[in-house]
Formats: structure tokens, C-alpha cells, sequence
């Protein structure tokens, strides 16, 4: 399988996390992206017809998909990125706008970091990593 195209010149990343929860009978994961247009491209990819979650028109916290187990492994063979419950947690917290949280788990501070990392890969800015990044400028 090839990665998905993306239509724009920037880095794109599609995430799935690894925390199935079951829903009538299947068990489901998040999928999702700061890049909308790339979600919804690799959702089309991998056969989604429902699913999103927006909460623009929904009582949901941060836009995402809600994909089949079976779908979240082809997501992964296309080029999704798996990443564990507190990468989701940053990264829909960055998606949404929310500020990082202040944590001393260490779990939490590795994902941050990740986080940092992953936007710096693609070409974007969370305001609270702008100091860190003007430091090393």
C-alpha cells in the first residue's frame, strides 16, 4: 500500500491511538490530524463513510474520526502514525487550542515533547513551545 497523497506542499500526519473502546459490538479507536483535509482524505482511503466527529455540529471535545479496529490497522499500513493515549491527549488538546498542561508525570512531559517534535516536523507552532523554540534560534 502506498502512503496517502497529500494535496498541500507541507508535512501532514495522521494519528490512531491504541485505546479501543467498544461500541455496538465493534471494537473502535480515534483517528485524527491538526490537517483536516488530510483526515478526511485518509478516511475516504480507507473506506470511512461516517464516523466524524465534529464539534462544530456535535457534543464532542476535538474533531476525529471514530475508526473500526479493522480500519485503524489498514489507516496504519497507509502511514498512520499509532501513537498512545497521552499523545492523543496533547495532540487533541493542540487541535482544539488548549494551552499545555502543567504536569509533573512523566508520561505526560514525554508526550509534550513528542508533541513539540511532531509540530516542528510539520511546520507548526504551539504558543506555549514559542520560547522553547526561540531559545534554540
Amino acid at each position: 500500500m502506498q502512503p496517502v497523497t497529500i494535496t498541500t506542499s507541507r508535512i501532514t500526519r495522521i494519528y490512531v491511538d491504541e485505546a479501543l473502546f467498544p461500541f455496538r459490538g465493534r471494537m473502535m479507536a480515534h483517528m485524527f490530524s491538526p490537517h483536516l483535509e488530510a483526515l478526511h482524505e485518509m478516511a475516504e482511503r480507507i473506506g470511512m463513510r461516517k464516523w466524524f466527529q465534529d464539534p462544530m455540529t456535535m457534543n464532542v471535545r476535538w474533531p476525529h474520526y471514530d475508526v473500526p479496529s479493522e480500519l485503524r490497522l489498514e489507516a496504519i499500513q497507509y502511514g498512520a502514525i499509532a501513537v498512545n493515549r497521552y499523545q492523543t491527549v496533547v495532540m487533541a488538546d493542540y487541535i482544539i487550542g488548549k494551552p499545555l498542561r502543567q504536569s509533573e508525570f512523566p508520561k505526560l512531559i514525554e508526550a509534550q515533547e513528542w508533541l513539540r517534535q511532531e509540530l516542528d516536523m510539520m511546520g507548526l507552532v504551539h504558543p506555549d513551545f514559542a520560547d522553547f523554540k526561540a531559545g534554540l534560534e
